[in-house]
């Protein structure tokens, strides 16, 4: 199992759900490339190792001399390791290096695609094509990434497994006026435009609750102070117990304007709160079908954001419907479900 970092985030929450699960039947290793203490917990079990690679801020000469050694020390690891099969999870500029250094030692390599396939272009998309054609399978989480990838590739090699969805029920009464998103703070989560919906709205007694870090996290407190609701907004920052916030929020606002398989959007729809999303294209409209169990707003649409959150601040009967209907997601993303497709997977190639 190879992984760029073990940090908080879906890809590598996932990762620790399918290493935890495999460890019980099988020898599990898991590889990094940065090397830091892992956010999630990992079974005794399973071997940790960490291969030192790209260093994105050093010079060229440096890059490509990491690069190199990184590769040789990658393909002595893997020889001595002599895996049945290896999972390269999340991030393309390391799948190749999974790819070159399995060759020749006849191993089966799965590449697990954690994002939106159309954001790439060019030189990337050119050198992502190259790797996964390479690959044995290539694992993808919504529908409209295997429709993607089926036009570039034999329908055979691609699997669609989406992420598991943990579940925090609680009860309706215990909701109080919290408006929650979940996010790294980076533009591609689209922040700023709650921020800006949550201030349209002028609600006494409700707050706005982002959790989550990143880079932007200056940025949007300034947003909010400017807007005038810096006091109403709480920057949670980076959590470990998600769900005592599920369990406590009335709506849940996914404003982002990429996705993969959003899991946050999905646990709480399974967690029963009426939710609003972005429709981007990939992840939220294979939740949520606008108006039955929750609602779809297009991208960077702050008046149509703010109507919705509005609607359900106003009619909470409405929310409690919805809600009703979100939480069967659950089913259809049940870690039991998912961990049985990826055994169905990697048995396959063994």
């Amino acid at each position: 199992m190879v992984i760029p970092q073990f940090v908080a985030g879906g890809a590598e929450r996932v990762m620790s759900i399918l290493t935890r699960h495999l460890s019980q039947r099988c020898e599990v290793h898991l590889i990094f490339h940065v090397c830091h203490k892992p956010f999630y917990d990992v079974p005794d079990t399973v071997s940790l190792h960490y291969v030192d690679t790209i260093r994105p801020r050093a010079r060229l000469l440096v890059k490509v001399w990491r690069y190199l050694a990184g590769l040789m020390q990658l393909r002595k690891l893997l020889k001595t390791i002599r895996p049945d099969v290896i999972v390269s999870f999340h991030n393309y500029r390391y799948d190749h290096l999974v790819v070159l250094a399995k060759m020749f030692l006849r191993i089966p390599v799965v590449v697990s695609d954690r994002s939106n396939p159309v954001r790439y272009r060019g030189l990337k998309r050119l050198t992502r094509r190259a790797v996964y054609e390479a690959a044995d399978a290539i694992v993808v989480q919504t529908d409209f990434a295997r429709q993607y990838y089926e036009r570039h590739f034999p329908h055979k090699k691609i699997a669609r497994i989406a992420n598991p969805v943990s579940v925090f029920p609680s009860c309706v009464s215990a909701r109080e006026p919290l408006i929650l998103t979940i996010g790294r703070l980076i533009a591609d989560k689209g922040h700023a435009y709650l921020i800006r919906a949550f201030a349209k709205l002028n609600l006494d007694g409700w707050r706005l609750v982002i959790v989550g870090d990143g880079p932007l996290a200056r940025e949007l407190k300034e947003l909010a102070d400017e807007l005038g609701v810096g006091e109403k907004t709480i920057f949670a920052g980076l959590v470990t117990d998600i769900g005592s916030y599920l369990r406590r929020a009335s709506i849940f606002v996914l404003p982002s304007l990429r996705e993969g398989f959003p899991n946050a959007l999905a646990e709480a729809m399974a967690s029963g709160i009426p939710c609003i999303s972005f429709n981007c294209n990939a992840g939220p409209s294979e939740l949520i079908r606008d108006g039955a169990n929750g609602f779809l707003v297009e991208p960077r649409d702050v008046d149509g954001l703010t109507e919705k959150i509005r609607l359900l601040v106003s009619d909470k009967k409405l929310g409690a419907e919805l809600g009703a209907q979100a939480c069967k997601v659950a089913a259809r993303f049940s870690e039991h479900r998912i961990m049985e497709q990826w055994e169905r997977l990697l048995g396959s190639l063994c």
